[in-house]
């Protein structure tokens, strides 16, 4: 809290100036000026000191977690461009395999050697992979116009990395749930209630007022000496403000307290929630952790052989080229599957990092 609102938090009531004019010590016309001040109990500006102290701790948790929100997005960009760009390897690789059987197809064709169904099915095929290679490229444009936003770059800015996966940087721990800035917001939430309960408890304690009197006199004084009324007396006067009619400040306090128990509900189930969402996040990462290990030595593998053994098996003339389709297909879908799962593996990670991490 800075200097600013430290000064600040000081708020005394409005300064009365006061003139007065008529017969106040004789018969002759006097007049009198004044400016009086009145206080709190110094209580009053202690609790409300400490509420706007909470009040700003409360905005810096706010900053954190903004700071917290942007971390997630940048990641999210981060590894969806990387997926995106793995799967672009891949639509190429594909498209590469029907461009050599499709001229393969024209060619036998153009000699009389096959009825030109391959032909068409290959243009078929090809045309497919060319509309994703579009929408794919358009949508990582997107993203990284994006990524700029994020980190504020004016250059173009690409993932180096080249494994597709995140890392869960840290190490599994429901307690670090507790430190998120959501929940230190709906903590400090109930101090700040308290604390407003706090100040209007102290208004039960009496008020002070002090004056200063200028005034002037035309008459005898009680020193038997007259004044003509260029000669001006001067007096302090201190005054007590006792919350007599206090109705007002009961009720403050009753509608204070009930907004101290929502902040207290809104706190435990803010805690529940985070917990709860934590559980989830886990026991994704979990399910697609499994996933795609068991891609990685399981299927990916036979894909990789389905991909030897159909090409072979094809120029060899054993399979058609339709069946060789077939089987390539099966192959690709093994592969896009294998990224997908990357994908919802690299989400669950990111939720777990924004959950726990600091």
């Amino acid at each position: 809290m800075n200097e600013n609102n430290k000064r600040g938090s000081v708020q005394l009531s409005p300064t009365a100036l006061g003139f007065d004019y008529g017969q106040m010590n004789s018969v002759y016309n006097d007049n009198a000026f004044s400016i009086g001040q009145g206080f709190h109990f110094p209580t009053v500006y202690k609790n409300d000191k400490n509420r706007l102290l909470e009040q700003w701790n409360f905005s810096l948790f706010n900053v954190n977690l903004k700071e917290k929100e942007i971390t997630q997005m940048v990641e999210q960009v981060y590894y969806t461009l990387l997926v995106l760009r793995e799967k672009e390897r891949l639509l190429v690789k594909v498209d590469s395999l029907f461009d050599s059987f499709q001229q393969k197809s024209k060619l036998q064709l153009a000699t009389g050697e096959k009825n030109g169904i391959e032909f068409a099915n290959t243009t078929i095929q090809r045309a497919g992979i060319q509309q994703q290679l579009t929408n794919l490229k358009k949508y990582k444009q997107e993203l990284i116009s994006q990524f700029q936003i994020l980190l504020h770059a004016e250059e173009i800015i690409q993932p180096i990395q080249t494994d597709i996966k995140a890392n869960l940087s840290l190490k599994i721990d429901s307690t670090l749930v507790l430190d998120h800035p959501l929940l230190a917001m709906a903590e400090k939430q109930i101090e700040i209630e308290e604390l407003k309960m706090n100040i209007q408890k102290s208004y039960f304690i009496p008020d002070f007022n002090l004056r200063y009197n200028n005034m002037s006199m035309r008459g005898s004084g009680a020193d038997d000496i007259f004044y003509s009324g260029s000669k001006r007396f001067q007096s302090l006067s201190l005054g007590v403000g006792i919350p007599v009619f206090n109705r007002n400040i009961r009720t403050n306090l009753k509608s204070l307290d009930i907004q101290k128990k929502i902040a207290e509900n809104n706190f435990e189930t803010q805690k529940e929630s985070l917990l709860e969402e934590y559980k989830k996040a886990l026991y994704s990462y979990k399910e697609n952790l499994r996933i795609v290990e068991y891609y990685e030595v399981n299927v990916l593998p036979s894909a990789q052989s389905i991909y030897q053994k159909a090409n072979l098996q094809l120029l060899e003339g054993e399979i058609s080229f339709i069946e060789w389709g077939f089987l390539v297909n099966q192959a690709i879908d093994a592969e896009n599957n294998y990224i997908d799962g990357v994908k919802m593996l690299n989400e669950s990670i990111i939720r777990i990092h924004f959950l726990t991490r600091k």
